[in-house]
């Protein structure tokens, strides 16, 4: 299976990140971010040792979350902003079955919720 592998050279670090696959699942979100909410998303996180579970970053209206180890992308959420107002509105769950197992909507809308907001706490 060919991969295709994006590099990014923020603050001089090699990240390997797989692109998003094209069988993917779609759930709706309904998450409201406020002003500092925002301001981490657009930070984003990167990982600072090898025990780093995600390689979290923002670019161009989607918030993406990878696996360090692996570079799969498993999440995507979609963000809309009008002025300052800003919402989560759709999430996109990698399909591939060689990169990630898909459980059902239920526990995958749990397990990302619990991730995301401790993303929001920098808790991860």
């Amino acid at each position: 299976m060919a991969q295709n592998l994006l590099v990014n050279n923020r603050n001089n670090t090699d990240m390997r990140k797989l692109k998003f696959p094209l069988d993917f699942k779609e759930l709706k979100l309904n998450k409201k971010l406020n002003f500092f909410e925002m301001q981490k998303v657009k930070k984003g996180k990167e990982p600072i040792h090898m025990d780093s579970k995600w390689v979290i970053y923002y670019k161009e209206s989607w918030l993406y979350f990878h696996r360090f180890l692996t570079g799969n992308c498993i999440y995507k959420i979609h963000i809309e902003c009008k002025d300052i107002d800003c919402e989560a509105d759709r999430l996109l769950i990698n399909g591939d079955p060689e990169q990630y197992n898909y459980e059902n909507e239920h526990i995958e809308l749990k397990s990302f919720n619990e991730l995301f907001e401790l993303f929001l706490e920098s808790s991860i």
